[in-house]
């Protein structure tokens, strides 16, 4: 069951974060194509955006550990952004113009934001 869901309009793929079921999948928009992809730490990814112009995607986590990390569009090399002060992130959006990231933390009712290179 989807929790969010991403448009990358450049290569015209949604991308579909799954608490549920621990997963990220990847779809083309005319559904040719779907693929899950395996995210070493994944318990429960809730927010996701897309950053497709400079190639990534991030996400929230609100597993036991919950963090915000990025991942190429491809699903490889994961980078673990955030984990201090984090309950429950969701809700993620980016700005592109000025490299922003922003969420929503459900549990401590606040928006947080950050640079996208953490």
């Amino acid at each position: 069951t989807p929790d969010g869901m991403a448009v990358d309009w450049v290569n015209r793929n949604l991308y579909l974060s799954d608490s549920h079921n621990s997963r990220f999948e990847v779809a083309s928009l005319d559904g040719k194509y779907r693929k899950s992809l395996y995210i070493e730490r994944l318990r429960k990814p809730r927010g996701i955006c897309v950053d497709p112009v400079n190639g990534y995607v991030y996400w929230a986590d609100w597993g036991a550990f919950p963090f915000i990390a990025k991942m190429e569009l491809d699903g490889m090399n994961m980078e673990v952004l955030a984990e201090i002060g984090l309950a429950w992130p969701n809700s993620l959006t980016i700005d592109l113009e000025s490299g922003t990231l922003l969420w929503a933390d459900a549990n401590r009712k606040r928006i947080g934001m950050m640079n996208t290179d953490g």
